[in-house]
């Protein structure tokens, strides 16, 4: 707890904010409020400097911080990703998942399937072969549709 820097952001920006002076309740608060996620240090000077610099009206209690944390980590999600940062999420997920299945699923639904690909290649020895088995299975798939669709339409 030594080395907590937001209280001290917090009361350059709102000097009247003296409750923020007792930063393990806050803290405590701040775990309860978030389901035992409370934000970082970071994020609290971060969210705290953004009021502060936009002067926006005075951070009057916790309450009011943990509301303003809460609608920075919306806008967050909402804002339109990067490519830099789309490729980043796609690459965790992939990393995160449990075989080569759940990771083309993952790259269909990016954007950006080329270039995580060519990552792809080089990060699992086995890639090419599975992407190749993979393929072949949704071919197969389509052919089997298409069979099917046109005994459909002979015996319509």
């Amino acid at each position: 707890m030594n080395d907590i820097e937001w209280p001290d952001v917090l009361l350059a920006y709102y000097p009247e904010s003296k409750w923020a002076l007792d930063p393990e309740m806050c803290f405590n608060e701040m775990e309860h409020a978030f389901y035992g996620k409370p934000p970082s240090n970071a994020e609290l000077c971060a969210v705290i400097r953004k009021c502060g610099e936009a002067g926006s009206a005075t951070i009057s209690n916790l309450r009011v911080l943990i509301s303003l944390v809460r609608t920075s980590r919306h806008d967050s999600r909402l804002r339109p990703r990067t490519k830099e940062e789309e490729i980043e999420s796609c690459k965790a997920r992939m990393l995160a998942a449990p075989d080569h299945d759940e990771r083309w699923e993952i790259l269909c639904d990016s954007t950006y399937a080329w270039d995580i690909d060519s990552w792809a290649y080089y990060q699992w020895r086995d890639w090419a072969a599975e992407r190749a088995r993979i393929k072949a299975e949704i071919a197969e798939l389509f052919r089997a549709s298409v069979k099917e669709f046109a005994k459909i339409g002979a015996t319509a």
